[in-house]
């Protein structure tokens, strides 16, 4: 019985992830592409992408018995892959003159630079002697140099977007209003740097 609850849970995960990784790809990249395909041929990529995708992740497998368990593996493999993502979020969130395509170049330059680190790592046997928690912010600052030196380079974002997907100083006093009432240990703000300095205390600990 538990066997069969185990397979039935990974079966669901898999088939919920081949059909986000194929609709993700046809509608945000296929379709941008031909953008006169029918609906019937995004169908027929949907479906290749997901037999890609497996395949990847068949040759992908036989490489996660390196670590030392599957929470370890997860937590190398998410320090590798939510660097780029973090930074391509923060930079088009607080920077006004961020816009699509270095956003989309830092994230890729990011996850380029990831993708590598993890082939001579557990692909080619190379050995690198800096702790992947260590690797996390570089990665990071690579995918924001990316973003900055392409957004600059490149056409400016429209005024509209920005004003209402950027963060400013009036979001900061609304806010503070909104939270006057509210008692510091309900205080989101409060509860964050709470977070970060339980994040370094513990980065002490097991430095």
């Amino acid at each position: 019985m538990i066997l069969s609850a185990m397979i039935s849970a990974l079966t669901s995960t898999l088939s919920a992830t081949l059909s986000s990784v194929s609709t993700l790809f046809t509608m945000d990249f296929y379709s941008k592409i031909d953008k006169n395909a029918s609906s019937a041929k995004k169908v027929k990529v949907g479906k290749i992408t997901a037999v890609v995708t497996l395949v990847i992740a068949v040759i992908w497998a036989p490489y996660i018995q390196t670590f030392d368990s599957l929470i370890a593996y997860y937590q190398e493999i998410v320090s590798y892959l939510a660097p780029p993502i973090v930074g391509t979020f923060f930079i088009g969130l607080f920077w006004k003159r961020a816009n699509a395509k270095g956003a989309f170049s830092g994230l890729m330059a990011g996850l380029a630079v990831a993708a590598l680190i993890m082939t001579l790592k557990y692909v080619l046997n190379v050995e690198i002697n800096i702790h992947f928690l260590l690797l996390a912010p570089v990665l990071l600052i690579i995918s924001l140099v990316v973003s900055i030196i392409v957004s600059l380079a490149t056409a400016p974002p429209p005024a509209d977007k920005v004003a209402e997907n950027t963060w400013t100083k009036q979001i900061w006093i609304d806010e503070t209003k909104e939270l006057k009432g509210i008692v510091w240990y309900k205080n989101f703000r409060v509860q964050a740097i709470l977070l970060v300095i339980a994040c370094f205390v513990m980065y002490g600990l097991f430095y």
